[in-house]
């Protein structure tokens, strides 16, 4: 007799919450999708556990602080075409199997607007439960651009890229492909949230006849480019040794100037001198 009264003590307390324990479910804990490129589809985890029936439940997708306005609602067996954020209409799909309580959004054609933490609520009946997904966007920059500073017998060689995300890895290497470590990298966000970076070292053109710096994110392709010391010094002293041969050209030109002028008044004075001797000897 006291079983008896225990089950049906425990069955209210059940009732009392609402809830049983057919309807009972968590949603388990995902990372995330990791970061991915801007312009093409991810998928955001959601599911149920146990693996429900979610066909009749509600789900809604949405940003923190943004209910009233959804990227998707599934309510009433079917997705809402004309409720949610407008941005995010034609783009936005649930893609798991929802008799076994996937309810994942798909998001194609990202955007750097999109990134950020996302909401999954799902609810039936008696029960809910709401979890999070933070989306990472990549950004690949621009081709680093590199360019060099005298100093003293040494040369300060700067390196630069802009447009990132996230936060690049720069590498500086000699001709030989030996990495110089002895570099300032310095980062700057810009308002969109994406990463310009520059880097310079101090280097020594006898070290080596070109340095490179390559910029790229981990998962994909370095960027490089290069920048040639020795020749660039060269070309250097070169342009400077053919503008002191041209000054002095220009000058050696305007002393002739000179010269010749000052020639042609003496010249003259001496012609008419000698015209006025001329024509009285033939006089005689």
């Amino acid at each position: 007799m006291s079983l008896h009264k225990g089950m049906l003590l425990l069955l209210m307390i059940v009732d009392l919450f609402g809830c049983s324990n057919a309807d009972y479910f968590t949603l388990k804990d995902h990372s995330g999708p990791g970061f991915s490129k801007m312009g093409s589809s991810v998928v955001l985890p959601c599911e149920l556990s146990p693996a429900l029936n979610t066909k009749t439940y509600e789900v809604r997708w949405h940003r923190p602080n943004e209910w009233e306005n959804p990227i998707l609602l599934y309510e009433e067996q079917k997705v809402q075409e004309n409720a949610g954020d407008p941005q995010y209409r034609g783009r936005v799909s649930l893609v798991g199997d929802l008799q076994k309580g996937n309810v994942s959004l798909k998001l194609e054609n990202l955007t750097l607007a999109d990134r950020g933490e996302y909401m999954c609520y799902v609810k039936s009946s008696k029960w809910y439960e709401s979890a999070s997904v933070f989306l990472n966007i990549t950004v690949v920059g621009s081709l680093p651009v590199l360019s060099f500073a005298e100093v003293g017998d040494q040369l300060n060689v700067t390196c630069a890229s802009d447009r990132w995300s996230p936060i690049p890895t720069l590498i500086w290497r000699d001709e030989r492909g030996i990495q110089l470590k002895n570099s300032v990298f310095m980062p700057k966000t810009d308002s969109e949230g994406l990463v310009s970076v520059r880097s310079w070292l101090m280097f020594s053109p006898s070290d080596s006849e070109w340095i490179s710096c390559s910029v790229g994110l981990s998962d994909q392709e370095m960027k490089e480019g290069r920048v040639l010391i020795l020749n660039s010094v060269s070309k250097t002293l070169q342009s400077g040794k053919y503008y002191f041969i041209l000054h002095l050209f220009i000058i050696g030109i305007f002393i002739l100037i000179i010269t010749h002028i000052a020639f042609d008044q003496e010249f003259l004075q001496d012609g008419k001198s000698l015209s006025s001797s001329y024509w009285q000897s033939l006089c005689w």
